[in-house]
């Protein structure tokens, strides 16, 4: 194989400045993208694999950042009872049965100090706490959701020396079912 020419070696250093140029603005763009930004107002931006030239779309730090701190919304329809896993933790919930007036048993399970699930109600059953082997106390006494569109909040206060959680209701709270 013959040696490159001056051309040909001119050519390929500006062929490798432009890949490295290309290369750096995909990390810059990677590491300062904006929220829901890029061309797809997702907060994805193009990167391309160095080793098989493949370009995909990556999410940016301030995308994953945002996505990481923002809980998600899940729902659990029906007339339950519904007992929470561990897996739901720290969690926003939708639940209930969406029309007809019933009381939804939402239990609690053993979980860590700290842990805590959101409730919005669904509609016009009411959520009535309970824990699944420790205690659910509120201040004023409160075991339901106040009504359609309530927003509850039960957070992981202490674990009891069974290992029990000690779980404390709050928000849009009620003593009775009326």
């Amino acid at each position: 194989m013959p040696d490159p020419t001056n051309a040909e070696l001119a050519l390929r250093q500006v062929e490798l400045a432009n890949f490295v140029d290309a290369w750096l603005d995909q990390e810059y763009a990677f590491a300062f993208g904006t929220v829901n930004g890029g061309s797809n107002g997702d907060g994805t931006y193009p990167f391309t694999n160095l080793k098989t030239g493949e370009t995909v779309l990556r999410k940016c730090v301030a995308q994953l950042q945002y996505e990481a701190s923002t809980p998600k919304v899940d729902k659990k329809i029906g007339v339950g009872p519904f007992t929470m896993l561990p897996s739901e933790i720290n969690k926003v919930w939708l639940i209930g049965n969406g029309t007809a007036q019933a009381n939804i048993s939402v239990r609690l399970p053993d979980a860590p100090v700290g842990s805590q699930y959101m409730f919005i109600q669904y509609g016009s059953g009411r959520l009535i706490f309970s824990a699944v082997a420790g205690t659910i106390p509120n201040r004023q006494g409160f075991t339901r959701s106040a009504g359609k569109s309530a927003l509850t909040l039960a957070i992981c206060t202490a674990v009891d020396a069974n290992g029990h959680s000690e779980w404390t209701l709050g928000g849009d709270m009620s003593l009775t079912n009326t």
